[in-house]
Formats: C-alpha cells, sequence, structure tokens
C-alpha cells in the first residue's frame, strides 16, 4: 500500500488524427470524432497485438483491456475466434471511443478495414482465414 501511494499518476494526451492524410487513407472507414464522450484513457491508435474486443470490454480490468499478444499472428488468431461467435448483420467497433458513437459497419471486410485504418491494428484478410 505504500508503495502504491507513492506512485503518481500518469496524464494521458488527446489523440490526433493528421486530418491531411487520414481523408485520402480511410477511404471510406467512418472515423470516430476527435471529441469522444469517452474519456481519453484509450488511446484511438492501438497497439498491433491488442485485440479491438477486449479493449471494448468494459467488464475486464483496465490491464486486461490493454493486454498485448505476443506476436500479431497470435492476435489474429484471437480476434478471429471473436468474429466466429458472432452472427450476420452489423459489425460494431468495440473501442470505447467507437462504442460510444455507437459505430456500426455493414459487415466484415468494412469491419477489418476499420479497425486497421482508424486503430491500427490489422486482422487477417477474409481469403486467409478457413
Amino acid at each position: 500500500m505504500v508503495a502504491l501511494s507513492r506512485r503518481q499518476e500518469v496524464q494521458c494526451h488527446k489523440s490526433h488524427l493528421n486530418k491531411s492524410s487520414s481523408a485520402s487513407s480511410l477511404k471510406g472507414s467512418p472515423v470516430p470524432k476527435e471529441e469522444s464522450p469517452v474519456p481519453n484513457i484509450f488511446p484511438l491508435k492501438c497497439k498491433k497485438t491488442q485485440c479491438i474486443f477486449y479493449i471494448g470490454d468494459d467488464r475486464q480490468s483496465y490491464d486486461r483491456q490493454m493486454r498485448k499478444f505476443s506476436k500479431p499472428d497470435k492476435m489474429m488468431d484471437h480476434v478471429e475466434r471473436h468474429l466466429e461467435k458472432r452472427t450476420l448483420g452489423k459489425y460494431e467497433c468495440c473501442h470505447p471511443v467507437c462504442k460510444a458513437e455507437g459505430l456500426l459497419l455493414d459487415n466484415i471486410i468494412l469491419f477489418k478495414n476499420h479497425v486497421e485504418m482508424v486503430h491500427g491494428i490489422r486482422l487477417r484478410d477474409e481469403k486467409d482465414v478457413s
């Protein structure tokens, strides 16, 4: 307890997308508004080995939500298991900022494109999924 009392909380800075590059690189992928109702404790750009579903799971601890896998392939396998549980229809981005805005994507290809372009997490192409 004494050791924790000496620790100081680090303040996170607001993540900004480069407006000139974001418009050309996103190619139709919805971008969350920069002014979000969710506090910025979850950066919009994530680590490439983070699970987009864990980040948005508010039942988990912050450390569990921010968990990183050892390799991108391990994370991709994990995310594919999440996606297998999903039914057909719209795909909700689980990132807290996107979730607060109610962002829904029409299909899995748009979902994966959004996750890569907005959050920096590359997911497995549909043609590579068995």
